[in-house]
């Protein structure tokens, strides 16, 4: 057999895997999984994309606490986010699914409130998603409008200039996803080159021509806001504010069904897109903030990166060059955003969670992708515009809560996937027996070290036994607290994982008219858990001799 047939086939036995794992998810495969490495990640990073994001609102932590406030926030926001990133990216590996955080609360929410939980959940992110989308929207309005006003200061600028600019963003940003959806890879591709260019050529040529140069100490010196708020509400606001910056990282999650190895390249490109954006939105803010001349021009500047340019260069045609090319990176920014919420609403309504969801579910045979959620999500995002003109106060205040409601959907599966261990630990205190057998797996392994009455333990049904012996925790006088510590999560495959986690128990055991007798014990404990048709299930436990803290 020849090194090409090999590859056909290698590749071939990667989709069918791909495909099997969907299907025991409850999916058929409909989409191809035309999405590489690098499409994949130029999708990611395009909708995250920190270093425009941080110049789009760094105007507003200035307002807050200064320079100080615009510069640290980005960190402290980049570390809140990669924690919730760094869950989220392991559960995403586990259950690769284009309807993402819903998808993950039903597999591992409680059977009695899965079903309302994934509703909401998924509505949450839906919502969450087109709102982003329409802030991104805005930003290629606000910039275009910010450009012009920038050249001509007297010109008096309405709402509903900006208003037509904005409908006009979105019939352009939503022409190549709809005419030529088989580009879309290449078109993210091409949208990553030009976001990193033009970082590159901003922060050389902002260090080339600036004239003015900030200390240390007039950076992070107290008392620079100017928005009336006490310094540590001031920094709150601002982190929040800064957490806009590296949101949405659950995005290429949303077309895990367009890609090969998914449960591997997942973490993969979610936690790159974290890497890159710190990598460029730090050391571009940095730079800002040591080269502002004037931080009152700044804010008082219909687009405040402009202005700040301004400050740094001293070249009017220089400024509006990079302007130009920012406003073109925050367009290239929305193709992606449209192509998720449209990933994301089909797979809803492929779920059933959306009126008319025979509608919404199809898939265009010719285009090969889902039209209509597509063209229904730009259709939200021209309605939620209609908000601008009569308040752009609520447009962005509505914007600042999507973020909540995204990452609420993006912690909300991390929390539920505690409740196998918490069960297992009540399930011995209360002595629930049945509750206890209802989350292993019909044939089990257990290690107690040598703890006599745990030994050749292969069911369910002989371990419990064990545990409900008079001779264990079965006898009526002795009670139990199992405290369980800090836990470390490993998934060993897409079906498996792995929790190594700290324990401590306390024993009571006592009789009427006697005194209470207490025994102390801790360990590090080790526990498997398997994917079944009834989802996960303990399937090995490992608990190490506990010692006697009398």
């Amino acid at each position: 057999m020849d090194t090409s047939t090999d590859i056909q086939l290698a590749a071939s036995k990667v989709t069918l895997g791909d495909d099997d794992l969907l299907r025991a998810q409850g999916h058929e495969s409909v989409m191809n999984r035309s999405f590489s490495m690098l499409s994949s990640l130029g999708l990611a990073f395009s909708i995250t994309n920190a270093w425009v994001g941080a110049l789009s609102n760094f105007g507003q932590n200035l307002q807050y606490g200064g320079s100080q406030v615009a510069l640290l926030s980005i960190l402290i926001a980049c570390c809140c986010q990669w924690v919730i990133t760094l869950g989220l990216s392991e559960i995403a590996s586990a259950f690769p699914s284009s309807g993402g955080q819903y998808h993950f609360v039903y597999i591992v929410a409680p059977e009695k409130i899965k079903r309302f939980a994934a509703f909401v959940t998924g509505w949450m992110s839906i919502l969450g998603w087109w709102i982003a989308s329409c802030s991104g929207a805005a930003l290629v309005s606000t910039s275009i409008v910010g450009l012009v006003h920038f050249l001509h200061p007297n010109f008096t600028i309405l709402q509903w200039h900006e208003y037509l600019v904005y409908l006009a963003t979105l019939i352009i940003t939503i022409i190549p996803v709809v005419s030529c959806p088989r580009y879309i890879p290449r078109l993210v591709s091409w949208s990553l080159y030009l976001t990193l260019s033009g970082f590159i050529i901003w922060i050389i040529v902002i260090l080339a021509m600036h004239k003015h140069t900030n200390s240390a100490k007039e950076i992070f010196s107290p008392g620079q806001g100017t928005s009336g708020w006490s310094s540590g509400t001031a920094w709150l606001l601002g982190i929040i504010n800064s957490m806009y910056c590296f949101t949405c990282t659950d995005g290429v999650i949303h077309i895990a069904e367009e890609m090969p190895s998914p449960g591997k390249r997942l973490p993969q490109i979610m936690n790159m897109t974290m890497l890159i954006s710190l990598v460029t939105a730090f050391p571009l803010m940095t730079v800002m903030m040591v080269t502002m001349e004037d931080m009152q021009r700044v804010l008082s500047s219909k687009m405040p990166a402009i202005e700040l340019l301004y400050q740094a260069t001293g070249s009017t045609p220089v400024t509006v060059a990079l302007a130009v090319i920012l406003t073109v990176i925050y367009a290239s920014c929305l193709p992606p955003q449209w192509t998720t919420c449209g990933r994301l609403l089909w797979a809803f309504a492929r779920d059933r969670g959306t009126p008319y969801a025979d509608f919404f579910a199809h898939v265009d045979r010719s285009l090969e992708f889902p039209l209509r959620t597509t063209i229904t999500s730009t259709i939200f995002a021209a309605l939620y515009g209609l908000i601008w003109l009569a308040s752009t106060t609520a447009f962005n205040s509505i914007i600042t809560s999507a973020i909540t409601l995204i990452n609420s959907t993006m912690t909300s599966p991390q929390l539920l996937c505690q409740n196998i261990l918490f069960d297992w630990a009540e399930s011995l205190d209360t002595k629930n027996w049945d509750k206890l057998d209802s989350l292993f797996t019909r044939s089990i392994t257990v290690d107690y070290g040598g703890v006599v009455g745990f030994e050749n333990v292969s069911t369910p049904k002989g371990f419990i036994e064990s545990l409900a012996h008079p001779a264990s925790l079965g006898k009526d006088a002795i009670s139990t607290q199992h405290f369980v510590g800090a836990t470390k999560w490993e998934e060993v495959s897409e079906k498996k994982w792995v929790v190594t986690y700290q324990i401590r128990v306390a024993h009571w055991h006592s009789k009427k008219g006697a005194d209470v007798r207490n025994a102390n014990g801790y360990g590090l404990n080790t526990m498997e858990f398997e994917l079944t048709e009834d989802g996960w299930k303990i399937v090995h436990l490992t608990v190490r001799p506990p010692n006697d803290g009398g």
